[in-house]
């Protein structure tokens, strides 16, 4: 689809499988309706087969919200192809990201958009999150990221350094290094992996824009052969591109072994305790 050029203008891109829960849908949708900069397009796209309760509410969203526009997937794809389908047919030079359980706070685009006209070297701008389980606030768990580039690109070479859920960016960003990969789990890591690569410059905002549920299951979703794997792939490009050094590579393998491969409890234990900040 032709790219609408416009001073500042975005794209929003949310995706929703059969999993998701409505009630949860719903409230991620509103939150990003109830914004004081409202998205230009809004683009649904919806992975694979869906129920019947899920494909209303998107219809009815559809009818009050003519910028709302809706793909629908024959099979379920994965995160990264269904965000690639979307990022391409969408209108404009700037795409937002936003995940079908979370919560935006209302000023989330409104502030993305001041800070990236006021830093436009600036390609991918990102913030804080908030973890919850219940109701926002409940956990007073915070994940901190690094704010200015030179400690994004260092964390970049361990871990994520960017709260995915939360970033806005440049479209010919994406472009230029071939979009999301069709990996499973780590699509979003490998994702920042080829911008900080290509020469992409990152920032964060010192502030929390995004609510994020909390699976009650997260943990194990991240054990296990398949999430390491896919984590060594993220590490094998990073050396293979020279991104880190072999010493680099070798300690990010060992250190995930440990972790995919211990129970659920210690990686609760690491992720609450090292990895986020209690809010006091």
């Amino acid at each position: 689809m032709e790219i609408v050029e416009e001073k500042f203008n975005f794209s929003l891109v949310l995706s929703v499988y059969k999993n998701d829960s409505v009630k949860h849908f719903v409230q991620a949708l509103d939150s990003c309706l109830n914004q004081t900069l409202l998205p230009d397009q809004l683009i649904i796209v919806v992975d694979g087969p869906i129920g019947f309760d899920l494909r209303q509410i998107i219809d009815n969203y559809e009818i009050k919200f003519p910028f709302i526009e809706t793909l629908y997937l024959k099979e379920n794809m994965g995160r990264g192809v269904t965000k690639n389908h979307a990022i391409s047919y969408s209108k404009f030079s700037f795409i937002a990201i936003m995940d079908a359980d979370d919560i935006c706070l209302p000023n989330r685009f409104q502030l993305q958009k001041e800070f990236l006209m006021a830093n436009p070297k600036i390609d991918c701008v990102g913030s804080y999150i908030e973890e919850f389980n219940n109701a926002p606030g409940d956990l007073g768990i915070i994940r901190k990221v690094n704010l200015n580039h030179d400690g994004i690109l260092t964390q970049g070479k361990y871990r994520q350094s960017m709260n995915h859920v939360t970033i806005m960016f440049k479209k010919q960003a994406f472009l230029s290094v071939g979009g999301y990969s069709s990996l499973r789990y780590t699509e979003d890591f490998i994702f920042f992996t080829k911008l900080l690569i290509s020469g992409a410059t990152f920032a964060n905002l010192p502030v929390v824009l995004v609510n994020v549920r909390v699976a009650q299951n997260q943990f194990k979703k991240r054990s296990g052969m398949k999430y390491f794997q896919e984590e060594v792939s993220v590490f094998r490009l990073m050396y293979k591109l020279k991104f880190i050094s072999l010493m680099t590579f070798f300690i990010n393998v060992f250190i995930r072994l440990i972790f995919r491969f211990s129970p659920s409890i210690v990686l609760m234990l690491v992720y609450n305790n090292l990895l986020r900040k209690r809010v006091k």
